[in-house]
């Protein structure tokens, strides 16, 4: 067994993601289902690999599962978010309204987008970041430059490690989080490629820092990057839908998704048996074998004849 290293993810981690998979399948439609296959639709005993092919190809996913989860946040922002007292905030963080995470998202949009990482993984997350400045920096010059803070928002499957501490009173405290990032860089003139990497928070009750892992050509990381946490913490958020321990929870409509699975197989092998019932065969009898063996001709203008008086034609379907 290769032994660990900052990209891997905790136990925990391990026994959600085989959860996960089924619940982004699902809410990925009818492609993702398709791409996963024999995974939630099984081929048959007898079924040769080109048909299974054709009746996976035509199968449709009934998103009932993505659009429970849709409706449910629609129906939780059904009125934008408003900051209480906003008056009283400064120029830097009233920006927080229309520009949550400092790409143009409102912060009821950003509400939307973690609500749904909640409903959907049964907890949800974001960081309160802070963008890196020169150390000789001094307020007025964070002001005039723009520099505030902003919201990050972090999918559960992207969390693959946590630790805690035990602080005053025996309080736990976020001791280090791990979160896997890939970025798309520009690679030659024109040519783009992934770049993978972890990302590491540390709080040892000395202070807090962050680095960065980026991996190498061979799959090892390597610290790229660092510094500190002027917050003096580890700046995460988290909330519950469905509490189990820390950085654990159940999906809340994991039920509903396994009974959208359930119809995708079933409606994909009635599909499947209304196509043979829909296609009749001709049948025929009393033909001689000089008759079978010239074919048969059906369609307009056409007749079919024989010699026979006891010979018949009917479908069969």
């Amino acid at each position: 067994m290769p032994s660990a290293n900052v990209n891997t993810p905790t136990q925990s981690y391990s026994r959600q993601a085989e959860r996960w998979r089924m619940l982004d399948d699902l809410d990925g439609g009818t492609k993702a289902m398709i791409e996963a296959s024999t995974t939630w639709l099984p081929k048959e005993e007898a079924e040769s690999e080109q048909n299974y092919r054709n009746r996976l190809g035509r199968s449709v996913l009934y998103p009932m599962f993505a659009d429970t989860l849709d409706t449910g946040v629609s129906r939780m922002f059904a009125y934008p978010i408003a900051i209480k007292e906003a008056d009283a905030l400064s120029d830097r963080l009233a920006q927080l309204q229309d520009d949550a995470d400092r790409k143009g998202t409102s912060l009821t949009q950003f509400g939307r987008q973690i609500a749904h990482d909640g409903m959907k993984f049964g907890r949800l997350h974001f960081l309160v970041d802070f963008p890196a400045t020169d150390a000789t920096a001094n307020l007025r010059d964070e002001q005039e430059s723009g520099v505030r803070p902003y919201f990050a928002a972090v999918s559960p499957p992207d969390i693959i490690g946590w630790k805690f501490r035990s602080g005053p009173g025996g309080k736990q405290i976020l001791a280090q989080l791990r979160v896997r990032e890939t970025q798309v860089v520009a690679d030659g003139e024109f040519g783009e490629k992934e770049v993978k990497s972890v990302r590491v928070y540390i709080d040892d009750g000395e202070g807090a820092r962050w680095e960065l892992w980026t991996e190498g050509d061979k799959g090892d990381y390597l610290m790229a990057d660092g510094g500190s946490i002027s917050l003096g913490r580890i700046p995460l958020v988290t909330a519950y839908y469905d509490y189990v321990a820390p950085f654990e929870a159940n999906p809340p409509y994991e039920g509903l998704a396994w009974q959208n699975i359930r119809h995708w197989r079933s409606s994909s092998e009635q599909d499947n048996l209304l196509r043979v019932a829909r296609v009749p065969i001709l049948t025929g009898a009393g033909l001689s074998q000089e008759q079978i063996d010239a074919g048969i001709q059906i369609g307009a203008s056409k007749i079919l004849a024989s010699v026979n008086p006891d010979a018949k034609w009917s479908y069969t379907e």
